[in-house]
């Protein structure tokens, strides 16, 4: 979300950066297949992927898209597990790093508690 308050709105700009949260989401077992943030960024990769690297977005769909991963971002936050429930994750890095338009979520490679 911070590229697009800083006006970056070039499909070259956003799409690896949708790119990157899709992957991330993706490598998340607590979040079902049919996560709205996974859904929802697959939909904007596949959009930004029919226009040229040099086209921007319009107000609206960077309105959309703010919209889009506002939305998402609470739907994670609400599907982390509470304070006292681990969770295996599968994942083999130490830590991973969402970079969610801005914000930054880490969660535990093998536990989330």
């Amino acid at each position: 979300m911070d590229s697009l308050k800083l006006n970056m709105i070039a499909v070259d700009k956003v799409h690896p950066l949708l790119s990157d949260l899709s992957s991330s989401l993706n490598k998340l077992t607590i979040l079902p297949p049919d996560f709205e943030g996974k859904t929802k960024m697959k939909e904007w990769i596949v959009r930004l992927s029919k226009m040229e690297a040099a086209d921007e977005l319009t107000e609206q769909q960077a309105r959309q898209l703010h919209f889009d991963l506002e939305s998402s971002y609470n739907s994670f936050m609400a599907a982390l597990p509470t304070a006292g429930t681990c969770v295996s994750m599968g994942i083999i890095a130490d830590f991973v790093t969402l970079d969610w338009g801005g914000w930054i979520v880490d969660c535990l490679s093998d536990t989330v508690c």
